[in-house]
């Protein structure tokens, strides 16, 4: 069988978490190595959870043409960094998510273009945290409720079940050590594995 491409993820198997008091990640010369020499041969892309602007510095370093499978499969991106398909979280439902989750005290992410929109009291902490693979804004400044993805931080079994029945997809993660889910919210029946 003659491969045509090849989509790799992005965080924890390209790149790889960078801990300390500012989250980064880093790209080991070894991976970039092999990824440049099987680029020359067939088409490598990202799918991943994170938006296009999260890992341009990685695709302009390794030379990829995509396409990109970004925001958890809600959007598939070509190699000019532009939108080819999305499937958007609804507006009702992802101002729905961010008040009742917010209103419990939730972190809660809007992801949208450039920006991870925060409450605006939660913007000046995340960009410090993250300063160096993610860029802040006030969930004020968002110009659309219409979004790929969001991010809701902090939940219990119940909470993630509840989520899914707003009519979206959760997908359920744990960061190491810690007893409640993250979840990366999608349109219904979106995520990376589906697009």
């Amino acid at each position: 069988m003659k491969y045509k491409g090849l989509l790799l993820d992005f965080d924890r198997t390209t790149v790889r978490k960078i801990y300390g008091s500012v989250v980064g990640q880093e790209l080991s010369l070894r991976v970039a190595r092999a990824i440049k020499s099987v680029n020359k041969k067939i088409t490598i892309g990202f799918c991943t959870g994170k938006k296009m602007f999260d890992i341009v510095k990685e695709v302009k370093q390794l030379g990829l043409v995509g396409p990109h499978i970004v925001c958890g499969g809600a959007q598939l991106i070509d190699k000019d960094g532009q939108v080819v398909w999305e499937r958007l979280i609804p507006v009702k439902i992802s101002r729905k998510i961010y008040e009742v989750f917010n209103r419990r005290g939730k972190l809660v992410e809007v992801k949208h273009g450039r920006y991870n929109y925060v409450a605006n009291d939660k913007v000046a902490d995340m960009a410090d945290r993250y300063a160096e693979t993610v860029s802040f804004e006030k969930i004020d400044k968002l110009p659309t409720w219409k979004v790929p993805q969001m991010v809701v931080v902090g939940l219990t079994d119940e909470e993630v079940d509840e989520l899914e029945a707003m009519g979206v997809y959760a997908a359920r993660q744990k960061r190491q050590g810690d007893q409640l889910w993250f979840a990366d919210v999608t349109a219904h029946g979106v995520n990376k594995q589906e697009c």
